[in-house]
């Protein structure tokens, strides 16, 4: 359940985030009128690690401002995965009624002062936690109450698959799991000429080796981050600053969304 309540927090802040000029500059270079202006052989592979989907977002506004229809009308749940058919794209907010308002809980933990005492149960329902945190939000003090913060949601009220009725889990890649496609994405690694590395300290594997790899066949390497990176001594260009604003300028996509 604490899995579900973070992941829902998560999904909240997401969806009030928009894409910002980087995402725009990178979504530009899957359209066709651009790939063409630069050579004609060009190709794009966007490989992202977030689970944001602004990334996703930017494609579609950059295929609606170009006036060409969205390249995701038809692949809305996205690829399978191999042991998992039962894959699909859930915009709902909330995901489930039962983690209606407990991101509240998540948002107000850390808020200082507390001093009223908060009720003793060891759980409370979902509707006493949501109470709980509006009033902190709301600048009422409360006890800080560690894991008596968390509502007592059962198991059965959880995320369900629409299609067999099976709990349902985050689609995102936890420690010691393979990221989905990872074939295919070491095999565009090691045929590419050009990897840009944009606002991550890449130290996480596999993400980790894909510059070496490109430098390792003879192709080049830019960065782009807020701060230097333990990386950067494998790139041939680094640019520091926010990305929103570099990346623009240097790809010489326009800023505005």
């Amino acid at each position: 359940m604490a899995i579900w309540q973070f992941h829902h927090f998560l999904r909240e802040r997401m969806f009030k985030a928009t894409p910002n000029p980087a995402h725009i500059a990178l979504a530009r270079f899957t359209l066709p009128e651009l790939r063409h202006r630069l050579t004609p052989d060009f190709s794009f592979t966007l490989i992202t690690q977030n689970i944001d989907g602004l990334d996703r977002r930017a494609i579609e506004h950059a295929n609606t401002e170009a006036g060409r229809p969205n390249p995701f009308s038809a692949t809305t749940a996205g690829p399978q995965h191999r042991n998992d058919p039962h894959r699909e794209l859930d915009l709902n907010s909330p995901i489930c009624p039962a983690l209606a308002g407990t991101e509240l809980l998540v948002s107000g933990a850390s808020d200082e002062p507390q001093a009223a005492p908060a009720p003793k149960s060891s759980k409370r329902t979902p509707a006493e936690a949501r109470s709980w945190a509006e009033a902190r939000l709301a600048g009422v003090k409360q006890e800080k109450a560690g894991s008596d913060i968390d509502p007592d949601i059962p198991v059965e009220e959880l995320p369900r698959c629409a299609k067999c009725g099976a709990l349902a889990r985050p689609d995102v890649v936890w420690f010691t799991e393979v990221p989905q496609q990872i074939d295919e994405v070491m095999r565009i690694v090691d045929s590419a000429d050009v990897c840009v590395v944009v606002g991550t300290s890449a130290v996480v594997h596999p993400a980790a080796t894909f510059s070496a790899k490109v430098k390792e066949h003879g192709g080049t390497v830019a960065v782009f981050n807020i701060e230097p990176g333990k990386r950067d001594a494998l790139a041939d260009f680094v640019f520091l600053g926010p990305c929103e604003v570099i990346l623009p300028r240097v790809s010489d996509t326009p800023q505005a969304v």
